[in-house]
């Protein structure tokens, strides 16, 4: 069975584990940035929360990168599903 996050991206998607999503922050700050990562979401069983698997790429993203994820919860409102580990495995393979 495939758990939701109850989370929606900027399409009103919802958002499920496995799923794939471009996830984009314009803003630090006050600043206006823009960072980017595909990733994989999926559930941290010790930290009970949904994350994302990966980091931002682009302008200032050595400073907004937590070690290899981030929490999904943050960034739910400024993500976009784009497919999902399944179905469209390539996607993360474009990233690398």
């Amino acid at each position: 069975m495939i758990r939701s996050t109850g989370l929606k991206d900027t399409l009103g998607t919802k958002i499920y584990d496995g799923d794939i999503v471009q996830v984009q922050e314009t803003e630090d700050n006050g600043r206006i940035v823009f960072l980017s990562a595909v990733v994989k979401v999926y559930f941290d069983d010790e930290r009970s929360d949904w994350m994302c698997d990966g980091g931002f790429t682009g302008p200032l993203a050595e400073y907004a990168n937590n070690g290899e994820e981030t929490l999904l919860n943050y960034y739910g409102n400024r993500c976009k599903v784009l497919g999902n580990i399944r179905d469209n495995p390539e996607l993360l393979e474009a990233e690398e």
